[in-house]
């Protein structure tokens, strides 16, 4: 069996992995679900050590500082022995932000569960990167946990430019010549770029599957906008499941081969985690428009947490 290729329930799941005892890194944030892992984990009696980043977005109202507070208690009340790290900026920059990673994975054991529910692409992205480039790691799995329900209202505002998800970009990215953008929930500005910075060269849509409501009106609705600027034609469309971490990373394999792309992770958790991993594996750039202001009730409730194996016995699966 192809452990990479493998994903399920993170109860079911963890056992089969052989190591007993987890080191966890999450996010304290605004939504339920951030503490669903460790709370699993903890149940479970997986959970060797947890810390958390506490992020702070660049606009915020008391809401925020609310919830987040609210989440910071449950968590030291269930996990008594739990750190939850000085508040952080999502805005930090590389080297601000390798120094939080150095000080969050401190005394570590060698096998680490990094939680990706509730934490930021501009977090997740490079801290993945570094956790599977660190020699102390020998086993590394990736959690998610869904929510049940998210707010009708607009999920995020404040859209940024358009930069590089550090440390994913090359120096010269004059040769890129292919775009690849996940279908997500909002476009956040991409339907200018796609017509006019990348109006010359190929572009490819991962589009979620199977779909549902609500997710499903919103994807369509995230397709039609760059549409109104762009036309998409039906071969630039490639279906992926919208929970399959590696079926994303075969599919960039497939797009990708022999081209240089970039990478535009709008999608699911779960599709960012394949975009993640095909730009820790080839070297491409990955780039988001980063929103300043997310929504504090952004979802609502804990659904199940899944697992993603990505380093087994110290050897890197993908």
């Amino acid at each position: 069996m192809n452990l990479a290729s493998y994903y399920g329930a993170l109860g079911a799941s963890l056992p089969l992995l052989g190591a007993s005892h987890w080191c966890l890194l999450g996010t304290i944030s605004t939504e339920d679900r951030c503490l669903g892992v460790a709370n699993e984990l903890k149940s479970a009696s997986h959970l060797d050590k947890a810390t958390m980043l506490r992020i702070r977005d660049i606009r915020e109202g008391e809401r925020h500082t609310t919830l987040r507070e609210k989440h910071a208690r449950l968590f030291r009340r269930q996990i008594p022995n739990g750190i939850i790290s000085p508040e952080s900026s999502i805005a930090l920059s590389l080297k601000e932000m390798k120094k939080l990673y150095v000080d969050a994975t401190t005394g570590f054991s060698e096998c680490v569960a990094l939680d990706i529910s509730t934490m930021p692409k501009a977090y997740f992205f490079p801290i993945l990167k570094w956790i599977l480039e660190d020699n102390r790691f020998k086993d590394v799995v990736v959690l998610y946990t869904k929510a049940l329900q998210y707010t009708d209202d607009m999920l995020a505002a404040d859209v940024g430019a358009w930069m590089p998800i550090q440390p994913f970009s090359e120096s010269d990215d004059s040769d890129v010549n292919l775009l690849v953008v996940a279908a997500g929930f909002m476009p956040f500005g991409l339907p200018e770029l796609v017509k006019e910075e990348y109006g010359r060269i190929e572009v490819k849509y991962l589009f979620p599957v199977p779909p549902g409501p609500p997710t499903y009106q919103r994807s369509w609705g995230f397709m039609q906008s760059i549409n109104d600027s762009r036309t998409i034609n039906r071969d630039q469309i490639v279906q992926v499941s919208a929970h399959d971490a590696y079926a994303t990373f075969k599919a960039l394999e497939r797009v990708c081969t022999n081209l240089n792309p970039v990478l535009a992770p709008y999608g699911s958790k779960p599709v960012s985690l394949g975009m993640a991993l095909y730009a820790i594996s080839s070297k491409c750039s990955a780039y988001y428009t980063q929103p300043s202001y997310y929504h504090p009730d952004y979802s609502s409730g804990i659904g199940e947490s899944v697992l993603y194996p990505v380093k087994l016995e110290g050897m890197y699966l993908y």
